[in-house]
């Protein structure tokens, strides 16, 4: 008798042993779970991710393989994605909010290079020779030390000749693409980040739709 008591102790012990462990589990999933959303709702770019795509960028538009400068960004988002691991993005991808935030900065920052290529290629007042190292340095990864081969040479000097016979393209006001948007938890809507709005500037990036200096080079 004594001993069957003792394991009906032991029995009933169990299961409230497993019911105890079964909701710390639960709870624990909960929690999992709350942290995920919170982590979505501030969610941000780190420093690194945002210079990784900057150099991304940078290296895109100076490729002369390129030809749509206007979709640029699907095309940096796509290597982005393809290098997820090595540029630090695995946190990112399978969660489409998040990569709506990525594209939306992809996108901003191509626009901001479209500005400063534009500024190079149409201020260059050097020889040939110093023109291509000093937009290597700026633009091409790895910088002007190897790969700087003829295509690159013709690509550099048909965009600066293409801006010197066409000076009407070069006056158009353009309004820099806001920030990417970001998670409002007040309201939960997408806003604009928190900063002002750019002014507009004097680019050739974007201008009038299909007439801006961009545009035209990619006819």
């Amino acid at each position: 008798m004594e001993t069957w008591s003792y394991l009906l102790a032991a029995i009933f012990s169990l299961i409230k042993e497993n019911h105890m462990m079964t909701n710390a589990q639960h709870n624990t999933q909960q929690l999992l779970a709350d942290l995920q959303i919170w982590l979505e709702v501030t969610f941000s770019l780190t420093p690194e991710q945002k210079a990784n795509v900057h150099i991304m960028a940078g290296d895109a538009i100076f490729d002369p393989s390129c030809i749509t400068f206007m979709m640029m960004h699907f095309d940096v988002e796509a290597k982005v994605q393809g290098s997820m691991k090595e540029l630090k993005f695995s946190n990112i991808y399978g969660n489409p909010a998040c990569e709506k935030i990525l594209l939306g900065y992809i996108k901003c920052q191509c626009s901001s290079v479209h500005n400063t290529f534009w500024d190079v290629i149409c201020n260059g007042k050097c020889t040939l020779s110093n023109f291509i190292f000093e937009s290597a340095s700026r633009f091409k990864l790895g910088g002007p030390t190897y790969g700087l081969g003829p295509a690159y040479k013709a690509c550099l000097a048909i965009l600066h000749c293409f801006s010197y016979e066409n000076p009407e393209l070069l006056d158009h006001e353009e309004e820099m693409d806001e920030e990417p948007a970001q998670f409002n938890e007040d309201d939960a809507t997408w806003t604009s980040s928190t900063e002002p709005p750019r002014k507009k500037q004097k680019c050739g990036g974007h201008g009038p739709k299909g007439e801006d200096f961009w545009s035209q080079v990619e006819k």
